[in-house]
């Protein structure tokens, strides 16, 4: 037995007893488990870098477990006494437990049956509570919430699969542990909760062999893409002042701003090397307001630096959600069609018949044959599923635009949404100059207030800012915002945000028709979530190239796949096949060397002399205006732009 010592409570410190296993003394284990008398365990993987379950620990508030396991073969060692490891007389309690549970399923095929401690105590509605959040709740108000949130990192950040070092062995087990031990804590600290939860459990029969294969791979995405998110971010500032309950930051760049969060502190350096730390409470524009907690402001401050992780997006948490819900029983996938024909298809999942004849409106007239196919199958009734393979400069925009102007002569909704607030902006600025203007397109403050505000001067009028959709006490003011309009553009996380639901957006707005531009860029699992929720749902479109941007992670993560990516469904594609943007010469070398030649161009412009190569392997970015820009630098006080 091994002690590990903490200080995670205002207490003297501590020390929490380990005992320690291998996969083959799973008897002993269970001996262990039984002598304790608390009622609950809880529960915490440690994973290697590629998402194997390398250990499992248990806790009480006494004690801990701690199991090595061998091998990544699946079920390598599940024999009966090992399966009734996680089949005990005590509930298993852990933070996101429903992806502990796929975790140990897919990689031991074991089965587990525990509580979400994420989601004990709020409702649906809410975000989960973080470990430090659900201390502070119902544990103790005074918590070390940097120490307690560090022990959630990644334990492949800081301990590699094939290091054998004997310190960081010791490290990523001390964090393992310390995380059961805090699970099994506050467990206990809600026995009456712990009594009447909804239980994660992997032996319902709703769910079917290939859900859990599904499912399986969507944690293990979003696992290891969370993995690649910095921990620490260097913070570009142009100016700190003193408030009278802290700090004043003004952000220089919106990629590096620090944003407001209960899981992150933000430590400032003195030209002397001295810190100071905070955490930011509020965020407004570029100023972000930071309470200190430890240290007094000095004006000579040169660096500042943002520790920790944030919360999840809103989008990340209605993914979390949602496959917990599937776990607790509250979900059956098999219910919905869309999952269904992108996830489990029943075996024809050919495409239908195209249609033959498109309208004859002026959107659509001014469309080439390829743009008029897509968007006639984007109107039809009997496509519930269209994707378009558009390279640059082929006509995507106007070809969403074509559908759209022929729903709304029809009366009919759609929403539109892209990856990023630039792609919804460039689709609505396109929609203005094709002179659609019957849209409203939904930004958020935090994006939009002092850092982007002069992209949107154009289309001021079509404005629906989150932040004022919060406001709104009933349908009937979300409806009075509308105008009328039944073209709703918006980003995929804002199409996820619980504002949305809370002022009756999708009363007034059904999600029937879904158009998703930069399609390529986005996780097919990113849906999955929106599909169930979405029971109108008739049509969904999906537009980007899989040539150019793959999913964000996916150099980092190979698993991950866009929708151009799924098998069954790459048959059924369109393909955009003339563009517009590219000289003849650089047309036509992208058509043979990525297109397969499949691609045509027109354009005026014939000369070679059109295409150059430039080296900026030097270049450095710039500020310019409101924006960046990448330049090379000549001299100290000169440089060419490109």
């Amino acid at each position: 037995m091994t002690y590990i010592f903490h200080n995670i409570f205002p207490l003297s410190p501590q020390q929490l007893p380990v005992h320690s296993f291998s996969s083959q003394d799973t008897d002993a284990l269970l001996s262990a488990i039984r002598q304790t008398t608390a009622p609950h365990l809880g529960i915490s993987l440690q994973l290697s870098v590629d998402g194997r379950v390398k250990a499992i620990a248990f806790a009480t508030p006494n004690e801990a477990f701690y199991v090595t396991l061998q091998g990544s073969v699946r079920g390598d060692i599940a024999t009966n006494a090992d399966k009734r490891a996680l089949k005990s007389d005590k509930t298993l309690a852990g933070f996101s437990m429903a992806r502990i549970a796929l975790h140990i399923h897919r990689d031991k095929r074991w089965h587990v049956n525990g509580v979400d401690l994420s989601s004990l105590l709020v409702s649906t509605s809410e975000r989960p509570l973080y470990p430090s959040d659900f201390i502070q709740k119902k544990v103790s108000s005074d918590v070390n919430r940097r120490q307690v949130n560090a022990l959630w990192y990644p334990d492949a950040a800081s301990v590699d699969d094939d290091d054998d070092d004997d310190d960081e062995g010791d490290e990523a087990m001390r964090r393992v542990c310390l995380r059961a031990w805090i699970s099994a804590v506050c467990a206990d600290a809600d026995p009456s909760a712990m009594q009447f939860a909804k239980h994660v459990n992997t032996r319902r029969a709703s769910i079917r062999a290939d859900h859990f294969v599904c499912l399986e791979n969507m944690m293990l995405c979003a696992e290891l893409l969370e993995n690649q998110k910095p921990i620490r971010i260097e913070n570009e500032f142009t100016a700190i002042m003193s408030d009278s309950d802290g700090l004043l930051l003004e952000n220089a760049r919106f990629t590096t701003r620090v944003r407001r969060s209960n899981q992150t502190s933000v430590e400032f350096h003195t030209n002397d090397g001295r810190s100071i730390i905070g955490q930011a409470i509020s965020a407004e524009g570029k100023t972000t307001k930071i309470q200190l907690t430890q240290g007094q402001y000095r004006s000579d401050i040169k660096r500042v630096v943002v520790h920790g992780r944030e919360e999840l997006t809103c989008s990340e948490n209605a993914r979390e959600e949602f496959v917990l819900l599937i776990l607790q029983g509250d979900i059956k996938l098999t219910n919905q069609l869309f999952i269904n024909l992108v996830w489990f298809p029943s075996g024809n999942s050919a495409r239908a018949e195209r249609p033959r004849q498109p309208p004859t409106t002026a959107a659509f007239m001014k469309l080439n044959e390829s743009q008029k196919e897509v968007a006639a199958a984007m109107i039809s009734p009997s496509h519930p599923i269209v994707i378009a393979h558009g390279p640059p400069g082929t006509g995507k925009t106007s070809t969403i635009a074509a559908a759209t102007d022929y729903w709304i002569t029809q009366g009919e909704s759609a929403w539109i949404i892209a990856q990023s607030n630039v792609g919804v902006k460039n689709i609505a600025r396109s929609f203005v100059d094709k002179g659609i203007t019957d849209f409203k397109i939904i930004v958020s403050k935090e994006f939009y207030v002092e850092w982007h505000e002069h992209l949107y001067v154009e289309i001021q009028e079509n404005l629906i800012r989150a932040d004022d959709l919060s406001q709104f006490k009933d349908a009937y003011e979300t409806e009075r915002s509308l105008l009328g309009s039944r073209i709703i553009l918006c980003t995929l996380s804002t199409l996820s945000n619980p504002v949305l639901n809370s002022c009756h957006m999708f009363k007034n707005m059904p999600v029937e028709k879904l158009v998703v531009d930069e399609a390529s860029q986005i996780n097919v699992f990113e849906y999955m979530h929106l599909f169930h929720k979405f029971e109108d749902l008739e049509k969904v479109c999906f537009f980007g190239d899989p040539k150019q941007l793959p999913p964000f992670g996916q150099d980092a993560v190979p698993q991950l796949q866009s929708i151009f990516d799924v098998k069954h469904l790459k048959p059924t594609a369109y393909f955009l096949n003339t563009q517009y943007r590219m000289p003849i010469p650089l047309g036509e070398f992208i058509s043979r060397e990525v297109y397969n030649s499949k691609l045509k161009s027109h354009h005026k412009t014939h000369s070679p002399s059109s295409v150059a190569f430039i080296d900026v392997g030097k270049g450095v970015e710039a500020s310019a205006g409101k924006s960046w820009t990448v330049c090379r630098c000549f001299a100290r006080s000169a440089c060419q732009r490109y």
